[in-house]
């Protein structure tokens, strides 16, 4: 090839290698230009929320667990974690009651009933305490009771029909009364959130919880909900225990912070009128005539 021929070849393959060109024959340079820093695409540094909320109260979480908790996601499973260690604790006691009471009578029951089942009723006699004197006198009962007259046997089932009757209605009873007595709970609590939302106790209650945790305020209004219902032995609204706290508190919080009327005055003082200079004050105003005068009473009645 000729001198020409290896010129062109060169001056291609570096200008190959030292841009790049587009298809309307611009060039553009190579290299990361355009591209963003690290600088501008970094995110602003994440700040965990250590608290969670149970039972209706803000909590923290322990700062044991807070080593673990890099992003959101960790976050979000530490909370679940925190949560459900206060609510076992919350009813352990609870378990711990019905292991207590409940689990041994549950158990006897269980028992008779596997008794019952295999025809073995000594057992059954022996579980529920009954001895063979006690059995005998029920028996002789019966037999004497298979001898009476019948307009007498069927007087004495009618009187045990009933009995058995009075027990069921008593026991339906308490029932009903333990479901609305739940029932009442519950709206009681509906209610009571929606009187502590509203603005004349928001503030009390901010400056209770402020003092005592979060929780004290609400804390206080059921136990002085239950003070008058003990009282009157009746159901008191929260409105009206609500009513109640307030007008113990209400002092305090009115002395504590200044009234509206004495912010203003504070901000922005009185200033006295000076009425003995000026073209339209009384000293310099002639009266000549009736007119005149009717119209400094005008004046002053303005």
């Amino acid at each position: 090839m000729d001198d020409t021929t290896n010129q062109q070849t060169t001056t291609g393959g570096v200008d190959a290698s030292s841009s790049s060109g587009s298809a309307d024959g611009v060039v553009k340079p190579s290299g990361d230009a355009g591209v963003p820093t690290a600088t501008e695409t970094a995110a602003p540094p994440w700040s965990p929320d250590f608290t969670y909320e149970f039972d209706g109260k803000k909590r923290e979480i322990d700062p044991l667990f807070r080593s673990v908790i890099k992003d959101e996601e960790s976050l979000k499973k530490v909370r679940d974690y925190v949560q459900r260690a206060d609510a076992l604790t919350k009813y352990k006691g609870k378990v711990e009651g019905y292991e207590k009471d409940w689990k041994p009578v549950v158990d006897t029951v269980t028992k008779l009933q596997q008794f019952y089942a295999k025809g073995d009723h000594e057992k059954v006699f022996q579980t529920l305490g009954y001895d063979d004197q006690a059995i005998f006198q029920y028996v002789r009962n019966k037999l004497q009771q298979a001898q009476l007259p019948e307009n007498e046997r069927m007087a004495i089932e009618a009187k045990k029909q009933a009995e058995l009757e009075k027990e069921q209605y008593s026991e339906q009873y308490s029932n009903q009364q333990s479901q609305l007595q739940q029932e009442l709970s519950r709206v009681t609590q509906i209610e009571m959130d929606i009187e502590l939302g509203k603005p004349e106790f928001v503030k009390m209650k901010e400056a209770y919880d402020k003092a005592y945790g979060d929780g004290s305020f609400k804390d206080l209004v059921i136990e002085r909900g239950a003070y008058l219902v003990d009282q009157r032995g009746s159901h008191v609204r929260p409105g009206e225990v609500l009513q109640s706290v307030a007008r113990d508190f209400m002092p305090f919080m009115s002395a504590s912070q200044p009234t509206e009327d004495v912010q203003q005055q504070t901000q922005k003082p009185r200033v006295i009128p000076n009425v003995g200079k000026g073209s339209g004050s009384p000293a310099r105003t002639a009266i000549r005539s009736m007119a005149d005068l009717k119209k400094r009473a005008a004046q002053l009645g303005d």
